[in-house]
Parts: C-alpha cells; sequence; structure tokens
C-alpha cells in the first residue's frame, strides 16, 4: 500500500478544503530558490456575478533577510488560486446582512483562518514540496496592502515560528 501524496494529504485537511481536487500550492513546480518568501494574499473575485475572497499564492522578496514581512511579487504558479470553500463560506456568512456585526468581523475571520490553514498545511505536507531547493522560506498570509500575519519561516526540518 502505497503513501499518499502530499496533494491528496493537503487536500483532506478540514482547513485546507478546496472546491476542486488537488491544490494550487501543492501540485506545481515549487518557487526559484532565489525566492524567500511565499505571500498568501487574500482578493475578492467576482465570478460570473458570484462575488467570493479566495487565496492566492506568489513567491516574493523580503523587506530585511530574515523577516516575517514579506512585499512585491517575483513569481506566480500557474494557478495561483486555492479555490477555498472556507473563505467563500465566511465571506458569503458575513456578507449576508451588511449591518450584522459580522459584516465588520469578515476580515479578521478571513486573514485568522487563512494564517492557520497555510500553518496546518506546512506543518502537515513534506516541506520540500513549498521549498523546492531553497533553504528556507518564510511564509505570509494578508491582504496586498493591508494586515497581514506572518506564519512562520519553513526549512526542510519543519516550520519554524519567530521568538517573541
Amino acid at each position: 500500500m502505497s503513501a499518499p501524496s502530499t496533494s491528496s494529504k493537503a487536500h483532506s485537511l478540514p482547513m485546507v478544503k478546496t472546491r476542486r481536487s488537488g491544490s494550487a500550492f501543492t501540485e506545481q513546480q515549487p518557487p526559484p530558490a532565489d525566492a524567500p518568501g511565499l505571500w498568501f494574499g487574500l482578493v475578492d473575485l467576482d465570478n460570473d456575478g458570484d462575488q467570493t475572497r479566495d487565496m492566492y499564492l506568489d513567491a516574493e522578496q523580503l523587506d530585511e533577510y530574515p523577516a516575517d514581512h514579506v512585499i512585491g511579487g517575483s513569481w506566480t504558479p500557474r494557478d495561483n488560486r486555492a479555490h477555498s470553500e472556507v473563505l467563500d463560506r465566511i465571506y458569503k456568512i458575513c456578507r449576508q446582512d451588511e449591518r450584522s456585526s459580522l459584516a465588520d468581523a469578515e476580515t479578521i475571520l478571513s486573514l485568522t483562518y487563512a494564517a492557520l490553514a497555510i500553518r496546518a498545511l506546512a506543518t502537515t505536507i513534506d516541506p520540500g514540496v513549498l521549498l523546492g531547493k531553497a533553504i528556507q522560506r518564510v511564509l505570509a498570509v494578508g491582504y496586498s496592502g493591508g494586515d497581514s500575519i506572518g506564519v512562520g519561516t519553513l526549512r526542510h526540518d519543519g516550520l519554524k515560528f519567530p521568538r517573541r
């Protein structure tokens, strides 16, 4: 009996559930080794009139190396969207009634979920899937030009967290 592939492991994680088989984050070639950061950005989309929120992946440069703030863009995979069912549900539930307190919580809920999902992904799959030939990569989640969370630094021996 063979072990499940890393992409099927990621797809089966409740926190990383997607609307399609596999994941844009685990089924493609890793970014070039000279891209020291991975940015998992949150974006609002209009899919033929259906408003949704999703997450995308870019390999990025860092403000200072090593740091937890990822900026700029240097590489994007062919299909960089997560197709996240959970982000879509958060978006739609919170937007049902613009006057509710959920409308105010939507941004924080999406950012928190995304950070937890990427942490779960990074601690569950083989680090080489996201690292490729890189020694390490800083992982960050956030809104372009807005709030972000540094998830940690991924190395071949696992995800490391900054000391506070």
